[in-house]
């Protein structure tokens, strides 16, 4: 049985130069970083795990289901229901409270009872370190800093088995956050988190759990733990992996 809970085979991306096909899967309880220069591709990357884009070739199977035959509907219950997905945007509504953004996931769901709700997100408030009075603030009345740790932790906050971060801004606030929720759940094989690397994210999380994925010219050209990356016999591979080796320090 396949307990993968992402698994991508001969993927080529729109944008790929070439037709260099890869492969890639993410398994409970594995914390991905996805490294790569700008217009590599890891944001692509991205949209083609979710089914947000039109892949070249390649079959993607995501939490069981194969995107190229599940249809819409149950796509977005799929990506509201299984994961958590923070993309370049914050994913708030502008016009409407920090509540009413936190709160659509679970009346949508229907996961807790009406009246629970809203104790519940409270409860989430606190548990990460976060003033609950922020709840009833409109999101477009917040700072930057705040918009981003609010996605972030709405994101997270239905406990996904699945978190996916495309977020430079969001993610730098991640730390503040694994040790409450998800180093715990990850080490019991609960869920999977994939990110796009920043140089703050990689000093401060476990250097031993995490797996690299290498983005170059549209697609993964190498996979794997520090030791795989480091000793790559692509010379670009390890020139770049150098670089970043700095951030790990």
């Amino acid at each position: 049985m396949d307990s993968s809970l992402l698994r991508m085979r001969q993927i080529v991306l729109p944008l790929a130069e070439g037709d260099f096909p890869f492969d890639w899967t993410v398994m409970p309880g594995e914390l991905w970083v996805v490294l790569g220069a700008d217009g590599s591709g890891k944001s692509t990357l991205v949209k083609a795990m979710t089914g947000l884009i039109r892949l070249n070739a390649g079959r993607v199977h995501l939490l069981g289901h194969d995107l190229h035959q599940i249809n819409s509907s149950r796509l977005l219950q799929l990506r509201n229901h299984r994961l958590g997905v923070m993309l370049e945007k914050d994913g708030l509504v502008p016009s409407w409270t920090v509540f009413e953004c936190f709160e659509l996931p679970w009346r949508y769901h229907e996961r807790l009872e009406t009246d629970k709700i809203e104790h519940r997100i409270r409860e989430i408030m606190v548990n990460h370190g976060e003033d609950p009075a922020l709840l009833s603030r409109v999101v477009a009345t917040l700072t930057e800093e705040q918009r981003q740790r609010m996605g972030l932790l709405r994101a997270l906050q239905m406990e996904p088995d699945l978190l996916i971060i495309d977020n430079q801004r969001a993610v730098s606030f991640l730390p503040r956050y694994f040790q409450v929720s998800l180093a715990k759940r990850l080490s019991e094989k609960k869920c999977s988190l994939v990110l796009r690397a920043t140089p703050g994210i990689l000093s401060s999380l476990p250097r031993e759990q995490m797996l690299f994925a290498v983005m170059m010219k549209g697609t993964m050209v190498a996979s794997g733990n520090f030791d795989a990356i480091n000793s790559h016999p692509g010379t670009d591979v390890v020139n770049f992996f150098e670089e970043c080796n700095l951030w790990l320090s």
